[in-house]
């Protein structure tokens, strides 16, 4: 079986589960129109040709431009280049993340144009850039992972005391999203290039291999924070409405407007990176031979990818998660509408598209030591507990998101110290990459669908802010296996 027979079939083991617990809701718990039904299986199809192609193209275009971006980034050992060229990179490639487009004008849309698209977007960008550039200087300089994160959160926390409480939900939230797709498999790449060219130790490498993601997503609850305390802004619920859900397009006509619009946002995404590479190539590490061609076809496997997977993700997914949410709080028995997020939880992760970048590169880097099939167990609970979590925020009234952000983080930083640094970096890189396109989606449309029907919930203040545990509980629980395995290492030492 080739490349692609093997990521169709892994592919396809990951999304249909979604796809039946859609079906067996429609049957059982909440009905859905033909014409949505019709838009989830053809939206299906669309999200497991896409995602092949994209794993593909990511694993022969992608990684290796993150790779040969990272050596270029040292080679010449000027810190002044580590830190510009992490502001350049995390500056043009969040700006186009497609992740991060699509939840600024979701967040646009629930704001009725008060937050726009590009406000948070440039807000975010600038907050990635920074960061990504300290990131980058911390691996060169060995900076411990567990010190870079509690100073990040220790600021995060300070941040929040000031802002409205609206704006700590938009600001995890947009840590979750702008980690996506597009930016998860470089940002891994980009930090193994410049740990294993700088570091003749084989395990500071190693560990200095991961992290990077999880100082970007810090950047972007930085960014829009920041944004919120400099601009003065207000409490959003006194100066938005917010809409309903517009009525459905034709089936055709929706499906003809969409998949342009993909073939822009994720030609935005490309091209910084394709940019960057070219210019690496040309003026400071030339690639020769075959090994130029393959990532010049990863890349257009990639855009190709993305425009299918982002096309079928908003068109099958999107007002399906939202009615189905809808529906929901509607039936009588809250404990219903928990259930129901912990079962979308458990499976929506396995369809992340970063996922399994993260995962395969884990495996690859402790040789082993670290299956990637327990890894997937340990982000599935993850994820379905925070998005039960989140219908707990829904259905109780008075608990707030930062009932739970607080506590989560600050045992997220407390282990951090007491587990192998190799898990820290893996653990706050995955909270990155569990929060991908289908929870920016599929998830935040089923929370806001359920807040917007469910009696004396907010649409905004509840529906909002369960990508950000989504970002969050994965780091505790890959934390808590480091523990196990530094356990488990110890007996066999000691036997």
């Amino acid at each position: 079986m080739g490349i692609f027979g093997e990521k169709l079939k892994e592919v396809s083991q990951s999304v249909l589960p979604i796809v039946i617990l859609i079906f067996l809701l429609h049957f059982f718990l909440a009905p859905l129109s033909f014409d949505i039904l019709l838009r989830c299986v053809v939206g299906t199809a669309l999200i497991i040709l896409g995602l092949t192609v994209f794993h593909v193209g990511v694993e022969i275009g992608v990684s290796p431009i993150g790779m040969h971006l990272g050596h270029a980034v040292t080679k010449y050992g000027k810190m002044i280049m580590v830190v510009m060229s992490g502001l350049v990179l995390g500056f043009a490639i969040s700006m186009a993340e497609p992740d991060l487009r699509i939840y600024g004008q979701q967040v646009e849309l629930f704001t009725s144009g008060y937050m726009t698209e590009m406000m948070l977007v440039y807000a975010v960008s600038a907050g990635i850039a920074v960061t990504l550039a300290f990131g980058l200087w911390r691996i060169v300089r060995s900076l411990a992972l567990k010190h870079v994160f509690f100073l990040f959160y220790a600021l995060i926390g300070l941040l929040c005391l000031l802002v409205p409480r609206e704006f700590i939900a938009l600001s995890f939230d947009a840590s979750g999203t702008t980690t996506g797709a597009m930016t998860v498999p470089f940002f891994l790449a980009l930090a193994a290039g410049v740990s294993s060219f700088k570091s003749s130790d084989s395990v500071a490498a190693e560990e200095d291999s991961f992290g990077l993601v999880g100082i970007a997503s810090a950047g972007a609850i930085l960014g829009v924070l920041l944004m919120a305390v400099v601009t003065a802004q207000q409490p959003l619920g006194a100066s938005v409405t917010v809409p309903d859900q517009a009525a459905l397009e034709p089936f055709w006509e929706s499906l003809a407007h969409l998949a342009p619009h993909m073939f822009w946002e994720v030609f935005l995404s490309i091209l910084p990176v394709t940019l960057l590479f070219y210019l690496a190539h040309f003026f400071i590490e030339n690639v020769r031979g075959a090994e130029f061609f393959r990532i010049n076809a990863g890349v257009v496997y990639t855009y190709l990818g993305l425009v299918i997977f982002m096309t079928g993700v908003n068109f099958g997914f999107n007002r399906a998660g939202y009615e189905l949410g809808m529906e929901i709080a509607r039936l009588e028995g809250s404990a219903v509408l928990v259930l129901v997020g912990l079962v979308i939880g458990l499976v929506v992760i396995l369809a992340e598209p970063a996922v399994f970048p993260l995962v395969n590169q884990i495996e690859d880097i402790t040789s082993g030591y670290v299956p990637r099939k327990l890894v997937l167990i340990a982000l599935s609970l993850a994820v379905g507990s925070a998005v039960a979590f989140s219908m707990l925020r829904i259905v109780l009234p008075g608990l707030e998101l930062w009932h739970m952000l607080l506590p989560g983080y600050l045992i997220a930083i407390a282990l951090s110290y007491f587990v192998p640094n190799l898990f820290v970096g893996m653990a706050f890189d995955s909270g990155g990459v569990a929060s991908g396109p289908m929870a920016a989606t599929f998830v935040l449309s089923f929370a806001s669908g359920a807040a917007r029907h469910f009696p004396g919930a907010d649409v905004f203040l509840d529906g909002f802010g369960v990508v950000a545990l989504i970002a969050m509980m994965p780091i505790v629980a890959l934390q808590l296996l480091g523990m196990v395995f530094q356990w488990k290492q110890k007996r066999g030492n000691e036997a």
